[in-house]
């Protein structure tokens, strides 16, 4: 299989990374929490979830 051609992967990283929020990236790039990206989603007494997962 050959590698994927590195503007590709560029583009693609630019598309999904770029559209996340700060606080999300960072913690994704912390060592791994159990729960962390639950926590951060159940915020503010859930008002960030979707109306149909509150």
């Amino acid at each position: 299989m050959s590698a994927p051609d590195e503007q590709l992967v560029a583009d693609v990283e630019e598309v999904f990374l770029g559209w996340w929020p700060d606080d999300v990236m960072a913690i994704v790039r912390q060592p791994y929490t159990p729960g962390g990206l639950a926590a951060y989603a159940h915020r503010d007494n859930g008002a960030y979830l979707p109306v149909e997962d509150a």
